[in-house]
């Protein structure tokens, strides 16, 4: 919310998007010569629900001198291990199993290549080395007795059908890639430690258990379905482009950077449950909490909006700045909440300030909420704190000026958020002392923000343009269904004051 009158000229909604989604689908490759020989350990598992990473294995090549050379024509043979070297291919028509006491390695250099009308059952220990590769357009089946133990490259395509009975771990610095049916079963754990990626025309159905943990990449470009009594809990990087419903459990730990592409589906059906530890207050709501959602935010500097063009143009929550400083009421914010609110466009509001001492900036504060008292508001209360008049008071004085502000909000019953740049929360403000508030924040130009605290609105571009608006426009993106958990809470903000 800079100042309306600096924007300069001139880009589309999309463009964002693309830079947005781009930047992921660039990351979701990795070259397999790069792959490490080792596995960092990192800290033990907390919890039976945790997905913090636990202490992962270092890998440790065989002794090869105790293994067979397979060449992918022989059957295997119980209490005998076996190794690949070279490129070795499972031809259709054949059909081979690997017995609950013995063992196949890929070893380093080697690739295993299961063609279509062919079949591989696990039961066994099947292990990929680092410089290792599998790929699967055949059937391939792990039973309870066996388990894919992945430091290497791991690749199913579309023609692929994988059924998961036991535990499929793929470790730090492997790569998976998923296509075709991959179902989990009951008895079956994908556990991913490194960065794994639901191709998008693949279908996984969850029964049991996939657990991405903190430092991992997982990538849902497919469809991803949690059934009753399916788990599924990220506490990496995640990103959705796909589809993920739930009739099971998804769990956010507190770890997590989980985004949502806008493009995507995320449902939760009967019997879901969305549990989120990445704040307190949200721990105990089973609800999709997180579905982005297009926004922009405007002042009197937009001049007179056709909200219903607005509305049209796929805009779901418009940000309105309702006053600044101690006295001053934006001109246009009568109408621009009253059409915003008529054409179904979810509303928040903002106030500029400009306070220079904590008992001004309670001032602001008291004048922003008699201000927006009388009407019904959707989205949080948003402080918008980056005047360059303020800048010399000091780290200690801004954090101190920004938790009377806030606090006068939160007192008021009000749902109140911070909004300003970058720069401003990494170097003017103490966030660890805010960190009981969300944020917004301005970064534009990149493809997502370099912010290393956490956010739940991301203002990406000050040169939009939509439908209904005459110049350029603040674009957002929401990653929290704030309309639903502020209605679903004890806010005052969807209660007015109409004394």
């Amino acid at each position: 919310m800079r100042k309306i009158h600096f924007r300069k000229a001139t880009a589309v909604l999309l463009a964002c998007f693309l830079a947005f989604t781009g930047t992921r689908a660039a990351n979701s490759t990795v070259d397999a010569a790069s792959v490490s020989a080792s596995v960092s350990a990192t800290s033990a598992a907390t919890g039976n629900t945790s997905t913090q990473t636990p202490s992962v294995p270092k890998f440790t090549p065989p002794d090869l001198s105790r293994y067979k050379l397979w060449n992918g024509t022989e059957q295997f043979k119980e209490y005998t291990n076996y190794y690949i070297k070279g490129k070795v291919n499972i031809t259709p028509g054949s059909n081979f199993k690997l017995p609950a006491n013995s063992r196949l390695y890929i070893a380093d250099g080697a690739s295993l290549n299961i063609y279509i009308g062919s079949k591989l059952t696990i039961g066994g220990g099947f292990t990929v080395a680092p410089l290792g590769s599998v790929t699967s357009s055949g059937k391939l089946a792990v039973s309870e007795s066996g388990g894919i133990y992945n430091y290497g490259t791991f690749s199913t395509t579309n023609r692929c059908a994988l059924d998961l009975s036991a535990k499929f771990t793929s470790y730090t610095n492997s790569s998976v890639i998923f296509g075709g049916i991959v179902n989990v079963y009951k008895s079956g754990q994908y556990l991913n430690y490194g960065r794994t990626t639901l191709h998008e025309n693949a279908i996984m159905n969850l029964t049991g258990v996939v657990r991405s943990f903190e430092g991992s990449y997982l990538f849902i470009d497919g469809e991803a379905n949690i059934t009753l009594s399916g788990r599924m809990a990220l506490a990496g990087t995640a990103t959705l482009t796909g589809k993920l419903s739930t009739s099971g459990t998804l769990t956010i730990e507190k770890t997590a950077d989980f985004r949502i592409d806008p493009n995507s589906t995320m449902e939760k059906l009967k019997s879901g449950r969305y549990d989120d530890y990445r704040k307190k207050s949200y721990a105990i709501i089973n609800k999709q909490l997180y579905t982005t959602k297009l926004g922009i935010d405007v002042s009197a500097w937009q001049g007179v909006i056709d909200w219903e063009k607005v509305a049209k143009a796929g805009v779901d929550f418009a940000i309105i700045r309702s006053s600044y400083s101690v006295d001053h009421v934006d001109k246009m914010f009568e109408y621009n909440i009253t059409e915003a609110k008529k054409a179904g466009i979810k509303v928040g509001v903002y106030h500029y300030c400009y306070a220079l001492t904590v008992e001004e900036a309670r001032e602001e504060a008291r004048f922003f909420i008699e201000t927006v008292s009388p009407y019904e508001i959707d989205f949080p209360l948003m402080f918008d704190f980056e005047d360059n008049s303020q800048v010399g008071l000091g780290k200690a004085k801004l954090t101190e000026m920004a938790e009377a502000f806030l606090g006068e909000l939160e007192a008021a019953g009000y749902y109140p958020m911070i909004y300003s740049y970058k720069n401003w929360l990494t170097n003017y403000l103490d966030m660890d002392k805010l960190s009981k508030y969300d944020v917004a924040i301005a970064q534009w130009d990149v493809a997502a923000p370099t912010y290393e605290g956490e956010f739940g609105v991301w203002q990406y571009s000050c040169k939009g343009l939509v439908s209904g608006i005459e110049g350029d426009v603040d674009l957002d993106l929401s990653y929290k269904d704030y309309s639903w958990i502020i209605s679903h809470g004890d806010y005052k903000n969807t209660k007015p004051n109409t004394n």
